[in-house]
């Protein structure tokens, strides 16, 4: 194959060596996390995705339904970019508009030109709305899913020049039962390759014409729990092709496939190791970008000031927090922020050890001891486009891609939790009486923890009711919260010291990492 390689999400030029990812949000409940905006994220594998702007959106719909779904970004024959989406806001599937959403974009950095484009007059949608060059026609085919007098939906072709006006629609496929989603990859060794949901499957057709009703199917379909939204990527460094898709059963989840062979039809699941999706982000669009480009978004939306801690023996789980009580939970998390920490290290001891703090609740931390071979996160070195991200101890620090050398370490060897003020909480303790004559002085005591509830804030190890680790990551340990004040007085004191004379002392220990005082 020579030459430029048209996809669906735009051409593939040499001088491409990132990609950037479209999408909105959406969590589990409809609640926080979710967004009707246009999100960005960048990578540099196609695989492992940095979220911008503090994952909320660069650009909202001022028409229509206010909302879109389905965002998709194609890199147009000059270089500049067109943006295109469903115009829904929420989940009512019955919602009737003959629009989609358009941006146009010299840089993704601004958004110009925003306006709707009318496509067709049916009492129907106007669903996931994607285009691509048809070098035939000299034009850009504009696919969407909607439903015509067959009573089911089809895909759907119009075709433009300047995304201002559209010819009349055609149906571009339909192979007699309902199908949604489509997505292109255009003159892979002279065929056409066209994937959509079939029966909440990901199926894909092919053609060596762009002509409507030319598309055959030819595979089975690949699924995870229903799937759909199919995304074609080409690797920039190799044969590879990757299919992602998106789940709804749960809401939400990204699923990766790989293949070497389109013509073949055949693809391999992907360890969950391998990549990372932007956090409750739906149905996603992919192009690919150059190095300048990357850099550029990076700096003008930033990365993430938090990150999230991804388990490496079960990269579904996340560390994260409920009512103050730590936990390692699938994704998706909901509330989403109960999942977001960020890298402060040193919070357990004076050492420095690699340290993550709740960037909601400041008050409850994740930390990993260092060991040799590699150091906390702030003494990493970054390359100029690599915001931190690495492996350490079990855990998985995501906020999109590695950086660096990768290091796998035992999954027997836990990430801990403290409390984060420079001195903990107040802690009270049940004296032990000493022999006859002698005052009664409490002492340093490793009884059981309470029962959780809500507490102070304060996170270390100890088993979670009685229940053993279900991960396999953290051994037998689960992390949780301890209340303070339950009974006797009780005050904080520096960390690692005595109280003072008299009946009062100090309590440290390093498992867990905690200090206070205590007195009769």
């Amino acid at each position: 194959m020579t030459g430029a390689l048209t996809l669906g999400a735009g051409s593939a030029h040499a001088a491409d060596s990132a990609y950037v990812m479209t999408y909105f949000t959406e969590s589990t409940t409809l609640g926080e996390g979710t967004d009707y905006g246009l999100h960005l994220a960048v990578s540099t594998d196609a695989l492992n995705w940095t979220p911008l702007n503090q994952n909320n959106p660069v650009a909202t719909p001022t028409e229509g339904a206010l909302g879109l779904r389905d965002p998709f970004v194609l890199r147009k024959q000059d270089g500049t970019f067109v943006i295109l989406a469903t115009d829904l806001k929420g989940t009512d599937w019955n919602h009737v508009s003959q629009y989609i959403h358009v941006w146009y974009s010299t840089d993704l950095r601004t958004f110009t030109g925003y306006h709707r484009l009318k496509l067709h007059d049916m009492n129907t949608h106007s669903w996931a709305p994607e285009a691509f060059w048809d070098a035939g026609r000299g034009q850009y085919a504009v696919i969407y899913s909607a439903v015509n007098s067959s009573g089911h939906n089809v895909i759907m072709v119009n075709y433009t020049t300047d995304f201002l006006t559209a010819s009349a629609p055609q149906v571009f496929f339909d192979p007699g039962y309902d199908v949604i989603d489509g997505d292109m990859a255009v003159g892979v060794n002279g065929v056409n390759y066209f994937y959509f949901k079939k029966n909440q499957t990901l199926v894909g057709a092919r053609s060596t014409s762009l002509a409507p009703g030319s598309f055959t199917e030819f595979t089975t379909g690949v699924a995870h729990g229903g799937t759909e939204a199919p995304t074609l990527v080409k690797s920039l460094t190799s044969n590879t092709w990757f299919l992602w898709g998106d789940t709804y059963t749960p809401n939400g989840v990204f699923y990766a496939w790989q293949s070497t062979d389109l013509s073949s039809g055949t693809w391999t699941a992907l360890d969950q190791r391998a990549y990372t999706q932007p956090l409750n982000s739906k149905h996603c669009g992919i192009a690919p970008i150059t190095a300048a480009q990357y850099d550029n978004l990076v700096a003008k939306w930033g990365a993430p000031a938090w990150n999230r801690l991804k388990s490496y023996n079960h990269p579904a789980r996340y560390v994260r927090h409920a009512n103050y009580v730590g936990r390692i939970d699938e994704y998706p998390v909901d509330p989403p922020t109960d999942s977001q920490w960020k890298l402060v290290p040193g919070l357990a001891d004076s050492a420095g050890s690699p340290s993550s703090r709740s960037a909601t609740r400041p008050a409850t931390c994740a930390t990993t001891p260092t060991s040799s071979g590699w150091t906390p996160p702030t003494a990493r070195p970054r390359s100029r486009r690599t915001p931190p991200s690495t492996v350490r101890r079990g855990w998985r620090t995501r906020v999109g891609r590695r950086s660096g050398p990768t290091t796998t370490r035992p999954a027997t060897s836990a990430t801990r939790t403290t409390c984060c003020a420079s001195t903990c909480p107040p802690r009270p303790r049940t004296g032990r009486t000493r022999p006859s004559g002698s005052v009664t002085e409490p002492r340093c005591t490793r009884e059981r923890p309470p029962p959780a509830g809500a507490g102070d804030g304060r996170v270390e190890h100890g088993p979670l009711h009685g229940r053993p680790s279900t991960t396999g990551v953290v051994s037998a340990r689960r992390v949780r919260t301890r209340r303070s004040g339950r009974s006797g007085r009780a005050r904080p004191c520096p960390r690692g010291t005595r109280c003072g004379s008299g009946r009062a002392r100090c309590c440290w220990s390093r498992r867990p990492a905690g200090c206070w005082c205590t007195a009769g």
